[in-house]
């Protein structure tokens, strides 16, 4: 760094000398730019981690479409993923383990049944039929007397166009688009919408992507009032 001093005498009663420095800060600018720039770089790089670590703990919301076969055994299940839309396989005991609630995630379409197997979910999600799918990529309906359809709609939601309300679905094959109420109560009429909705009278009522939270289990009153006469103890 450059430095030079400038002297100005002063001719007063009182002999003064004041000095002035001035400095070359060109190299001390550039290592502030460079500074700021690893600052604005290391904040952005943390940005990025962080939303991916969300992205990460984030729940997702599993709505099991189809059932994968190779032959005549059956090997895993495909879901659709909330909300990143991506489509996931899943063992018979990972999605047991996610109805325990052993995981964040939740699944929507199976339920245990009271042998601890899994079920279409017909109350819950109003899961009606499912596709089984041949390692050929062709789609069977599970339950074949109901539908003889090879391709199944599943309603995911609803969102407002105008003043008209726009039934959100995904099909079988992942394809991702959304349907007139009038569409809806035709495809539920023909049994190819196979879960997510139902008809209730005349109104269509759409399954909630929300799982009910648990209630803790209760404790017995002797219990509480043992724990408080302990805690009683400790205070004397």
């Amino acid at each position: 760094m450059l430095s030079f001093f400038i002297f100005y005498n002063i001719t007063n009663p009182i002999s003064k000398s004041l000095a002035i420095t001035t400095t070359d800060t060109t190299l001390s600018q550039r290592y502030c730019i460079k500074c700021k720039e690893g600052s604005k770089r290391k904040a952005r790089n943390n940005r990025i981690k962080c939303k991916a670590q969300e992205e990460n703990n984030m729940c997702r919301k599993l709505v099991v479409t189809n059932e994968i076969f190779l032959g005549t055994r059956a090997i895993c299940y495909e879901a659709y993923s909330l909300p990143k839309g991506e489509v996931v396989e899943l063992t018979e005991k990972q999605i047991k383990d996610i109805l325990k609630g052993l995981t964040t995630d939740e699944v929507y379409g199976l339920r245990l049944s009271e042998a601890g197997e899994l079920e279409l979910d017909t109350d819950g999600f109003f899961t009606t039929n499912m596709m089984k799918k041949i390692h050929t990529n062709t789609l069977v309906p599970m339950v074949e007397d109901d539908c003889l359809a090879n391709l199944f709609y599943i309603v995911i939601g609803t969102h407002k166009d105008k003043a008209n309300t726009m039934y959100d679905v995904i099909s079988s094959r992942y394809e991702r688009t959304s349907f007139t109420e009038e569409k809806v109560r035709t495809l539920l009429d023909m049994h190819i919408i196979s879960a997510g909705a139902k008809m209730q009278g005349d109104k269509i009522i759409v399954a909630p992507l929300e799982k009910p939270e648990q209630s803790k289990p209760q404790q017995p009153a002797e219990a509480k009032v043992e724990k408080t006469a302990v805690a009683d103890n400790k205070t004397k």
